[in-house]
Parts: structure tokens; C-alpha cells; sequence
């Protein structure tokens, strides 16, 4: 089972897993009740996630830009530099946190917890068979830089866990 698994690692894009989520979101989003009672209220909330899961995917991109390395998420080893600067000082992966964040939003657009299932299913895919084999591949391609920067910035979301001299 466990090779079943790693052979799904860095295999299929993360854009590609949220818009099947969001599909099957919209699918299911009438089969329970709703997130929130008053639909416009829902909306305002989705709207304003979904603004900002794109605006942390958009962060991590320019970020990665700037740094003129590849944002190509099948080929981590192909980084050309390790990026801790921007939103990267919050978060090791605001790209992946905006799709789950986004993918949120819809669920209140959709106004259904059912639909809650997308971001929790996101995350965990993302989780095991993209940020973990990615992380790995980072470990072995910048080392002991690596390493001290995931001590400092968390995985998804939390709070900065100080800094190392000369940073």
C-alpha cells in the first residue's frame, strides 16, 4: 500500500486535485444544510476567501519570481534558490495554503457544509503527496538552510518560531 502511495507523489498538479474538489464540492453542496443561514452573508464571506487564498497564491508566486526560481510544483528539485523572504517569513507554502483557503470560499459560495469536505480533502492531499516529497527534495537539494528554515516558518499557518542570528 504504502508503494501504492509514493508512486502518487509530485504525480498529479495541485490545480488539477482543487478543481476536481471544487467540482465534487458544487455537487454535493444541496445534500445537507447550509454553512450559514442568510445566503448573502455566505457569499460576502466566500468572496472575501476566495480574495484571499488567491491573494496568498499570488504572493507565493511573485515571491518566487523574484528569486527567479520555478513555481512548478511536479519538479521542486529544479529550485534554483530557497525563498524565505515575502510571505514566505509566514508560511513554507502560501501557494498551497491560497488554494485551500480559496477552495473555502467556495464552499460558502456553495453554502453547504458538504462541501467542506474540498479544503480538508485539499489539504490533506496536499499534505502527503505534495508538500512532504517536496519538503525531502528541498532537505537534500539546500540542507542545514533547509532544515533551520522549517524551524523557523511554519508548514501551513502558525506563529513565527523566532530566528536565527544573521537572518
Amino acid at each position: 500500500m504504502s508503494r501504492l502511495l509514493a508512486r502518487l507523489e509530485l504525480k498529479v498538479p495541485p490545480v488539477a486535485v482543487a478543481l476536481a474538489l471544487m467540482a465534487s464540492m458544487k455537487l454535493v453542496a444541496g445534500y445537507g444544510p447550509p454553512l450559514l443561514p442568510d445566503a448573502g452573508r455566505a457569499d460576502a464571506v466566500g468572496w472575501g476567501l476566495m480574495l484571499l487564498g488567491l491573494g496568498l497564491a499570488i504572493a507565493g508566486v511573485a515571491s518566487f519570481s523574484r528569486h527567479d526560481t520555478t513555481v512548478d510544483p511536479m519538479h521542486p528539485e529544479r529550485a534554483g534558490a530557497l525563498v524565505e523572504s515575502g510571505i514566505y517569513r509566514f508560511t513554507r507554502n502560501p501557494m498551497y495554503l491560497g488554494f485551500v483557503v480559496l477552495l473555502l470560499g467556495v464552499a460558502f459560495l456553495v453554502n453547504g457544509w458538504t462541501a467542506v469536505h474540498g479544503p480538508v480533502m485539499l489539504a490533506l492531499w496536499l499534505d502527503r503527496f505534495q508538500i512532504r516529497p517536496e519538503e525531502r527534495l528541498l532537505r537534500e537539494r539546500f540542507g542545514d538552510d533547509f532544515v533551520a528554515y522549517c524551524q523557523r516558518v511554519p508548514r501551513w499557518i502558525g506563529r513565527r518560531r523566532g530566528r536565527s542570528k544573521g537572518r
